[in-house]
């Protein structure tokens, strides 16, 4: 009987622990894999990639992050990215807010992503992954001109779009080395 009661509490726990973490599935109104409403987006002019870029408004902005992107599959296809950048003054300052935008990522998706080699190298970012999709946060930039980015991705569309995630970079890509 003890056993019983002991594996149905065990079952209980494990149940209600899975229950508490979200699957990663998109932010700020934009679903990863959904065709967002066109009307709510604005087509980058100076994008550096194809023509899946767009500016948006968020429906419930995060306070630091003030510029938001997503990417699209193709013009007017699924999302595949979706990124909010916030500048800071210093490194300390991105690095604070960055420990609290972990800690909220903390407790909606569980714990991150061991990542030892940017612990290593110094670099402040953090990774949390749920099959295909993925959530990178970090600090980047130096004297005066720190940027804190936030990126969700979901790297099967990504690579099906024929594109690398900034997320999760694959393997350095083959490169002509004929003409050194």
């Amino acid at each position: 009987m003890k056993a019983i009661a002991f594996f149905a509490f065990l079952a209980v726990s494990v149940a209600q622990a899975g229950a508490a973490l979200d699957v990663i599935d998109g932010a700020f109104g934009l679903t990863l894999g959904n065709v967002p409403d066109m009307t709510k987006l604005q087509k980058r002019p100076n994008s550096n990639d194809a023509d899946d870029q767009y500016a948006f408004v968020p429906e419930n902005p995060y306070g630091p992050l003030t510029e938001y992107t997503t990417f699209l599959v193709s013009d007017h296809g699924p999302v595949y990215q979706i990124q909010a950048v916030g500048g800071f003054d210093s490194g300390k300052s991105c690095r604070t807010e960055l420990d609290t935008l972990v800690g909220i990522l903390t407790e909606k998706y569980g714990q991150p992503n061991r990542d030892l080699g940017s612990k290593l190298a110094g670099i402040s970012r953090v990774s949390f992954n749920k099959g295909s999709r993925i959530i990178t946060v970090g600090c980047t930039g130096v004297f005066g001109n720190h940027k804190l980015k936030l990126i969700y991705v979901d790297d099967a569309l990504a690579k099906d779009a024929g594109r690398k995630s900034k997320a999760a970079p694959d393997a350095v890509e083959k490169r002509d080395s004929t003409g050194l």
